[in-house]
């Protein structure tokens, strides 16, 4: 069911006495998590956090609703996976119930996030989300841990990184850069690596190192299942040879005295 479609059975309103602005801005998130092109996901991302700063109350819990709800794991989807992975614990039906039971949500905040100054709307729309789980408990998804922490750490630190502008950082490197990432890297996706080396690029030169089997730890692993799991990995020593060699390569050339 689409996020338009939930909206309606929801609400149980047609089309039209859906509030357009709500409807639009789903809309707008559903195209987001299914465009690939970096230019063109940044433009998105600035359109739609546009769009929900012009929402009024209703309209955002009629947002939040549908985030809850509609880019939440379907049941049936993972409990399809459970059962075949029980039947036969292969590495690829474990695959398949690990992406059954992800969110949709924390990849689509990944790519609002891509938009200038997303970090302080985004930790606005989770303080507004904190405050009104008492009278919409089916946002709890949302906010798993204790009131003051939120994937383990504590809410000072997203504060902190609220402040920082990362890709105006970027926008100032003028120098050779290393950039690194793992194929199996499920904390940071390859976007934001793409996105800093395209900016990086504009002024200076840039290495881009992409791991093969490698997390975001420098391990690597089998497969993206054990890589989730984190389990049997191994350091990527090779990438270490590699960053090491690049860090010599830049080394100024020193002439020695007879």
């Amino acid at each position: 069911m689409s996020a338009s479609a939930f909206l309606r059975r929801l609400f149980g309103r047609a089309n039209g006495e859906i509030h357009q602005q709500t409807q639009r801005l789903v809309s707008l998130c559903e195209t987001l998590l299914s465009e690939h092109g970096e230019i063109t996901g940044v433009a998105l991302a600035r359109e739609a956090l546009a769009c929900y700063q012009t929402l009024g109350e209703r309209e955002r819990e009629e947002f939040f609703d549908v985030l809850a709800k509609t880019f939440s794991p379907s049941p049936d989807a993972v409990g399809q996976a459970a059962d075949a992975y029980r039947a036969d614990p292969i590495p690829e039906n474990l695959i398949r119930l690990q992406e059954s039971a992800e969110s949709l949500r924390p990849e689509l905040f990944r790519r609002l996030n891509a938009a200038p100054g997303a970090t302080a709307a985004l930790v606005e729309m989770r303080r507004l989300i904190l405050k009104g789980i008492a009278a919409h408990p089916q946002w709890k998804p949302f906010w798993y841990d204790e009131p003051e922490h939120q994937y383990g750490r504590h809410i000072r630190y997203y504060q902190q990184l609220q402040r920082l502008d990362v890709e105006g950082a970027w926008h100032k490197v003028a120098v050779p850069t290393l950039i690194v990432w793992g194929e199996y890297d499920w904390i940071m996706g390859r976007d934001e690596s793409d996105r800093a080396a395209a900016i990086v690029r504009r002024a200076a030169p840039v290495t881009y190192l992409v791991r093969p089997g490698m997390n975001h730890h420098f391990f690597k692993y089998r497969d993206e299942g054990a890589a989730f799991a984190e389990k049997d990995g191994t350091f990527d020593a090779q990438a270490a040879t590699q960053i090491a060699a690049w860090i010599r390569s830049q080394a100024p050339t020193t002439t020695t005295r007879p």
